[in-house]
């Protein structure tokens, strides 16, 4: 009985490694098609060709690692960045 034991608790850890990693995988996959889109582009040359946005805000040194939004029914989109 405890090598059945043994054998189940090894089992989980392996289905927990392989969830945790394709979930990691996810966050790695989304994130790259997130910041290669062409919204997310444009949307960075604005801001960074933005004076109002240097003026309030000082030099940008980066955007976060995972842009976030949403979409609504009438089609406007509404993006938000960490701006550092």
């Amino acid at each position: 009985m405890g090598i059945n034991k043994l054998k189940t608790s090894n089992i989980v850890l392996i289905i927990l490694r392989v969830f945790g990693l394709l979930s990691i995988l996810i966050v790695i996959l989304v994130s790259s098609l997130l910041t290669n889109s062409k919204p997310y582009k444009i949307s960075i040359n604005a801001i960074e060709n933005s004076k109002e946005i240097k003026t309030e805000l000082g030099e940008i040194t980066g955007y976060g690692y995972m842009p976030n939004g949403s979409v609504n029914k009438s089609n406007e989109a509404k993006q938000t960045f960490v701006l550092r």
